[in-house]
C-alpha cells in the first residue's frame, strides 16, 4: 500500500511533525533532535539542531548478512537492529558534542513507516524508552515524508509549494509538497519500484556477488554508465498519447530485461 495517498495529507502518531515544527510553540524550545531510522537494513541515528544542522550522523549496515542471504530477512534484520543500535546510538550522541548528553536533547525522532515491522518496532521501542527516561518528546516520522522535506534542510530558501520525486528501493512518486503534512500525489508506480527492478537484474547478472560493499543498483548504474545505452531495446513503458497521469510502472522492464539475461545465458 502507498503511504502517499491523492489529495490526503499523511497521518501521525504521538507528537506530529506539524505540531513539532508550527504548533504549540514547541518549535521554540526545541534546540537539540535525536533521530533513529531502522525501517529496513540499515541502523542509523542521527543529532540535528533546530537551524538544521547536522552535528552527527552514524549507520550501521547490514549489506554482508544481506549478501549471505541473498536478501532481507525481516527477522534477521530485526537482530541485527538489537545488537547494533545501542553502539549506533552512544557513538551518534558522542560524535554530536553535547556536552549534556541526553539531556541536552528536546525531542527523538523515529520512523514509524512505512517499513518492515519487526524492524520498525526496534527502532521505536527504543526511541520510546530514551523519551520515558530522558523526559523526551517522541516525534513520529513517516520517512516518505522526511525524504521528500530533507531538501530544506539544505536549502532554507526552498518555500512551498514545491515538486518531489522520491525515488527508493520500494517507491516511486511524484508529489506536490504544499506544506508539512500536506501532499498532493501526481503519479505513483503501479507495479514493481525502479529500486527493485535494479536489485532483479543486479542478481540475474549476480553482480551483487562481485563485492560486498555496494548494493546491486549501483552495481547496474555504474555498468550501465560504462556501456552503449544503444546495445538493447527495450519497449518504453505506458507510452500512451493520450495518458492523463504521471504514473510508472517498471515491472515490463524488468521482465523484458530478466528473459534477455536468460536467453544470453541460455545460449
Amino acid at each position: 500500500m502507498n503511504v502517499f495517498r491523492r489529495n490526503h495529507p499523511m497521518r501521525h502518531a504521538l507528537v506530529t511533525p506539524q505540531r513539532m515544527m508550527r504548533g504549540n510553540g514547541l518549535c521554540r524550545r526545541v534546540s537539540y533532535v535525536l533521530g533513529i531510522e531502522t525501517s529496513c537494513d540499515d541502523t542509523a541515528v542521527a543529532v540535528v539542531d533546530s537551524n538544521g544542522h547536522i552535528l552527527s550522523e552514524v549507520v550501521s549496515s547490514q549489506w554482508e548478512m544481506i549478501q549471505k542471504w541473498k536478501g532481507i530477512v525481516p527477522a534477521l534484520a530485526a537482530r541485527a537492529h538489537v545488537e547494533n543500535l545501542p553502539f549506533v546510538l552512544d557513538e551518534a550522541m558522542r560524535q554530536s558534542g553535547l556536552p549534556g548528553g541526553y539531556r541536552s536533547l528536546s525531542a527523538v525522532a523515529v520512523t514509524t513507516g512505512p517499513g518492515l515491522a519487526p524492524c520498525l518496532n526496534v527502532g521505536l521501542s527504543t526511541a520510546i524508552g530514551l523519551a520515558h527516561d530522558h523526559k523526551l518528546d517522541i516525534v513520529a516520522v513517516n520517512h516518505l515524508e522526511a525524504h521528500a522535506l530533507v531538501p530544506r534542510l539544505f536549502q532554507k530558501d526552498l518555500g512551498f509549494p514545491f515538486l518531489v520525486l522520491l525515488v527508493s528501493g520500494g517507491h516511486c512518486t511524484l508529489v506536490v509538497a504544499k506544506d508539512v503534512g500536506d501532499y498532493d500525489v501526481l503519479g505513483n508506480t503501479v507495479d514493481d519500484s525502479v529500486g527493485e527492478a535494479f536489485d532483479k537484474v543486479a542478481r540475474m547478472l549476480s553482480l551483487a556477488t562481485d563485492t560486498t560493499t555496494s548494493h546491486g543498483g549501483k552495481l547496474v548504474e555504474g555498468y550501465a554508465a560504462r556501456g552503449n545505452p544503444r546495445a538493447f531495446a527495450f519497449t518504453e513503458p505506458m507510452k500512451k498519447k493520450q495518458r492523463k497521469d504521471c504514473d510508472f510502472s517498471y515491472s515490463g522492464l524488468k521482465t523484458a530485461m530478466v528473459r534477455h539475461i536468460a536467453s544470453l545465458v541460455g545460449r
